[in-house]
């Protein structure tokens, strides 16, 4: 069966990926905090937009998604989010998913726990490429972030501040994403599950992070760990 008749829908792009990805990975970017009743109520937010029909109307020219925001025009009034780890779900998926959106003519946020890091993204992704920046208890590591989208030329950065108390997100505490330091038994078996994922790894090798200093994992392969800031805030 083709692509294009594979997946009609996000719902079958999901189950796609719940197909491909260790359950540690799934769970992390499926999940919310808590009892993920927020996650449910905004799905339920979104669902109730609808589109108007009109119907006898002229439809040459094609119409025009574009909309202005950001400061600029561009092809559509919606882009791809920061999605931490991205290059772990896919090889280069911080690079693949920017490259999309560039194609189609809108910006790609980039996550302060990405993968690749500004420098390695901007000469690919040019006026694209946006910055989602958590603040770090250390404002060095801040300073150094901002430093980072000054020499790329990154013009937008999106500042996160609903991180004043580090969420609980309940499945990622049972699947230990934040504290793995190693491959224990119980991840093994999660990789030997999904060999398309696991083939890549074991051919290439894991992932590493490219950052400069101010990245998520400067010079260690490891997930980052909740830091507070001085001033109550907390990236997760």
């Amino acid at each position: 069966m083709s692509r294009d008749r594979r997946y009609q829908n996000v719902e079958d792009f999901r189950r796609a990926a719940w197909r491909r990805l260790p359950k540690i990975f799934a769970d992390y970017i499926e999940g919310g905090a808590f009892s993920e009743t927020t996650l449910a109520r905004n799905r339920m937010g979104f669902d109730r937009y609808a589109l108007s029909q009109r119907v006898l109307q002229d439809l040459a020219p094609q119409p025009d998604l574009s909309t202005t925001y950001l400061g600029r025009r561009w092809s559509l009034p919606f882009f791809p989010g920061p999605v931490g780890f991205l290059g772990l779900y896919r090889r280069d998926g911080d690079l693949l998913v920017g490259l999309s959106a560039k194609a189609a003519g809108v910006p790609f946020g980039l996550s302060t726990f990405s993968i690749k890091g500004i420098a390695s993204l901007a000469p690919q992704l040019g006026e694209n490429l946006a910055f989602q920046l958590y603040l770090d208890r250390d404002p060095a590591v801040n300073e150094s972030y901002l430093a980072a989208c000054h020499a790329a030329g990154v013009e937008t950065i999106f500042l996160t501040v609903d991180t004043a108390i580090t969420s609980v997100r309940e499945r990622d505490n049972r699947n230990g994403f934040r504290a793995v330091k190693h491959i224990t038994p119980g991840l093994a078996w999660q990789f030997a599950k999904r060999p398309r994922w696991s083939l890549d790894l074991l051919r290439n090798g894991f992932p590493g992070w490219n950052w400069s200093r101010g990245g998520p994992n400067s010079g260690a392969a490891r997930w980052p760990r909740p830091r507070p800031c001085r001033h109550g805030s907390t990236s997760t």
